[in-house]
């Protein structure tokens, strides 16, 4: 079988100290021994191997040295021996691999290459990126503190001058070598066919002039030379010139030659101006000045332009003329002086993406182009309005975070493309406009003077909404329509109302995954399951006719020790809840899409929503369920909650009558009056209204059969009647419901609390439905509750554990199907 292999691969064999004997391999192609770092010694046998084309030997770290027998191998054309970071030199005879077109010894131990390596004329492409002085050696020491208190680098010859014969070299990379000036051979240039030369990271202070010969020269990369001090004439075929951290370099080269120069980096140079004859580049496509401290002004630029980095040009204060870049698609002035922005620049018709940020001085923005998607001028402490903006019809993203902006342009709300904005800690804003439908992402963090967020209702596509650490906020208008939202952070909002809290929580269930961060230090007490800790149990209820949608999951926690900012990590730091089906066996994690948590030493609450279709199975009666929250190893978990949450019910459906309640699977109902506008209110208030307390219905007994009431800890203040209220609906309801009223069995009524049921239904009539009271009684249980003079049928089930929340759904009926008379 062995006879017959053509691919051997043995990487990331550790033990592996030695290759096998390759004599029984007659017709192998490829040979594979990547990172087998205990590798000493390739068997002489390789050399047999006759028609083996791809050799690689990567990350081979203790491999010191190659048989010589690997020159015999005639086919090969990819040899691979970067990572080899002990071996030394390469086999003398290297050059009698005829077919060899990669050669690759990046970071390796070897100083020079054989003089044979002339004689490849197919070779391709040769790369020694970090290759140095070998540090294994005893005298290193003292040599490398000769060479450093004489400022001479740790250079390396590695590039003898035969390497001018490869006739076929295209790509050569000698970058991070330590070369002097001597190490580079004065008519490289001979290399005709060179097209990617990369010397970055060396220390020669020049260039040969002949290097001006490489007529097929298209990129060169000179990064981080920091003893460069001139460039010699280059080829007018270049395209790419990088020569970003060449600190020492004192000019640039004759521009008016590189007609095909498309891309040009000078960043971290020290050059005060730029030749008035860069102009003339009419090909370039993206010129990078990042970190140009000393750059002061911008001459014309080439109308090709379609990029420009000039942030943190420090001594730049002014921009004399932009209106000639009709081209021009990115534009970045970060961290400059600049007191304002010219006024042509509204001529960039193809401009999309201007980033101002830390332009500390900058305060005023002239009119922008409409054009425009991507606008950043956070940190710009002087800049306190916007104005004309109104022309952006294309933005879609807008940060002026951590300015002293006070109010927001009106025409916000007309930005169709809008999906990202970002107003963190612009502590004088008071007010938000109209938010655009468009908007996905919001981020208002630290706006210390805003009281209420408006008008969020036409938000419908908001999915990230944080507001942490806004103290004054007490509101936000029309959170009930923001149906795609899927996290939102309130931490440190600790002005927020409770009934609020509540009903922001309650009015997103049953709407897909949501993750909500707010001030807290108690389970909702509306949550039918909470427990002490980081994890809670139940026993899923009977569901009658019902499915769970999902579970709503909550915890309060606190921070353990020292502050410390974190978000989304890989060492399990990340909030999560998992939810463990011990009946089925089953686990499902949930985690938040986008947050970020400070240990502040307050309490907090998390609540998350986790629909069904995020478990691997229906939640069924009788399943053993666990939630176990965890919030990350700087957070203590005090107390965790879980709420079911049932399937939105069907719509109800009323034939005779002028209203209809369509009931959700949490404690809202939306009152749907006959003139279509909908109300949306607690369950109950919504049944009065519907009975006609509050409607327009004819006095006349009117009834529901409830399909699913379940019952949920409550809460005395539920939010959702005042006590005003409360008793006028009692008087309304004691003129409206004769008191003959009676149930058929199997037919439900809803009370308000034990009082109610010595009001409607009189010690002569005899009950034989189910009655539910909403509050508990505080002294008795059962049917020895109700008022003695009652006549109790023993069908009658009394639950006086209930309390003021419900999850019911309940279809209209005719009258004379609930209602006998019993003299």
């Amino acid at each position: 079988m062995l006879s017959k292999l053509k691919v051997l691969n043995l990487s990331h064999s550790h033990g592996l100290t030695r290759t096998p004997d390759f004599s029984g391999l007659p017709i192998v192609e490829r040979l594979i021994f990547e990172g087998c770092r205990s590798l000493i010694e390739v068997h002489h046998s390789i050399g047999q191997l006759e028609r083996l084309v791809f050799l690689s030997l990567k990350d081979c770290k203790n491999l010191r040295n190659l048989p010589s027998s690997i020159c015999g191998l005639k086919s090969v054309e990819n040899l691979i021996l970067c990572g080899c970071s002990k071996l030394e030199e390469l086999p003398e005879e290297l050059g009698n691999m005829r077919c060899l077109r990669e050669l690759l010894v990046d970071m390796t131990a070897i100083e020079e290459l054989p003089l044979s390596i002339g004689r490849l004329k197919n070779l391709r492409c040769l790369s020694s990126s970090g290759c140095k002085r070998s540090t294994s050696k005893v005298w290193y020491p003292l040599y490398w503190l000769w060479s450093s208190i004489r400022e001479i680098p740790n250079s390396i010859t590695l590039l003898p001058t035969s390497i001018l014969g490869l006739s076929s070299l295209r790509e050569l990379n000698v970058s991070n070598c330590n070369l002097l000036d001597s190490a580079i051979p004065s008519e490289i240039g001979s290399i005709c066919s060179l097209q990617h030369l990369n010397m970055g990271y060396n220390k020669f202070c020049s260039l040969p002039a002949s290097i001006s010969r490489l007529s097929q020269l298209k990129s060169l990369q000179l990064q981080n030379c920091s003893r460069l001090q001139t460039l010699p004439e280059f080829p007018s075929s270049l395209k790419e010139l990088d020569v970003n951290s060449c600190e020492s370099m004192e000019s640039l080269p004759y521009f008016e030659k590189l007609s095909s120069l498309q891309e040009l980096n000078i960043s971290y140079t020290n050059f005060r101006s730029l030749p008035s004859n860069i102009k003339c580049l009419s090909q370039l496509l993206s010129l990078r000045l990042k970190h140009c401290t000393s750059l002061q002004f911008l001459p014309e630029l080439p109308s090709s332009l379609k990029k420009l980095e000039a942030n943190r040009c420090k001594s730049m204060e002014r921009l004399a003329y932009l209106g000639n870049l009709s081209s021009l698609q990115e534009l970045d002035l970060s961290e400059s002086n600049l007191y304002s922005l010219p006024g042509n620049i509204s001529h960039l018709t193809q401009l999309h993406t201007l980033r101002m940020q830390n332009c500390r001085r900058l305060q005023l923005l002239p009119e922008l182009p409409s054009s425009l998607e991507e606008f950043d001028a956070s940190s710009c402490e002087s800049l306190e309005r916007l104005s004309n903006l109104g022309s952006l019809s294309s933005l879609a993203s807008l940060d002026i975070s951590e300015s002293n902006i006070c109010t927001l342009p009106a025409c916000l709300g007309s930005f169709s493309q809008l999906q990202f904005l970002n107003i963190n800690n612009c502590s004088r804003l008071q007010v938000l406009p109209e938010l655009p439908s468009s908007l996905t992402q919001l981020f208002a963090n630290g706006c210390t003077s805003m009281k209420r967020l408006s008008n969020v209702s036409n938000c419908h596509n908001l999915a990230v909404l944080f507001l942490d650490d806004c103290d004054m906020l007490a509101e936000i208008g029309g959170f009930e329509n923001l149906k795609s939202v899927q996290c939102i952070h309130m931490e440190r909002c600790n002005n927020l109302p409770n009934n609020f809290k509540k009903s922001l929580i309650q009015g997103l269930c049953g709407r897909g995954i949501f993750n909500i961060f707010l001030p807290g230090s108690e389970v909702p007490d509306w949550f039918s399951h909470w427990n002490i800790g980081s994890s809670v149990s139940f026993e899923v209820p009977p569901l009658l006719d019902g499915r769970i949608q999902g579970l709503t999951v909550c915890a309060i926690y606190t921070a353990n020790d020292k502050p410390k900012e974190f978000t989304i990590d890989m060492n399990g730091n990340a909030p999560s809840a998992i939810i463990h089906n011990k009946t089925k066996g089953h686990f499902c994690e949930s985690l938040p899409i986008m947050y970020t948590i400070q240990d502040n030493h307050q309490h907090d609450l998390w609540v998350a929503h986790i629909p069904c279709t995020e478990l691997e199975d229906q939640l069924e009666h009788g399943d053993e369920i666990e939630v176990t929250v965890n919030i990350g190893t700087q957070f203590q978990v005090k107390k965790c909650g879980v709420n079911l949450v049932y399937e939105q019910d069907e719509k109800c459906s009323q034939s005779n009558s002028e209203a209809v309640i369509k009931c959700s699977s949490h404690l809202y109902a939306d009152v749907i009056h006959e003139d279509n506008s909908v109300a949306r209110t607690g369950v109950k208030r919504g049944l009065n209204e519907v009975v006609g307390l509050q409607g327009t219905f004819k006095p006349s007994p009117l009834a529901f059969t409830v399909t699913k009431l379940i019952h949920q800890r409550g809460n005395n203040d539920d939010g959702f009647n005042e006590n005003s209220h409360k008793r006028q609906s009692m008087e309304h309801r004691h003129e409206e419901i004769p008191s003959s009223l009676a149930l058929r069995n199997q037919k439900f009524l809803v009370l308000d609390d034990e009082e109610d049921i010595p009001k409607f239904y009189p010690a002569h009539h005899t009950l034989i439905g189910k009655i539910f009271v909403s509050k508990p009684y505080r002294r008795q249980a059962g049917t020895e509750a109700l008022p003695k003079a009652w006549n109790i049928h023993h069908g009658v089930h009394v639950s006086p554990f209930l309390t003021d929340s419900y999850l019911f759904k309940f279809n209209h009926v005719e009258t004379q199907d609930v209602v006998e008379n019993n003299p």
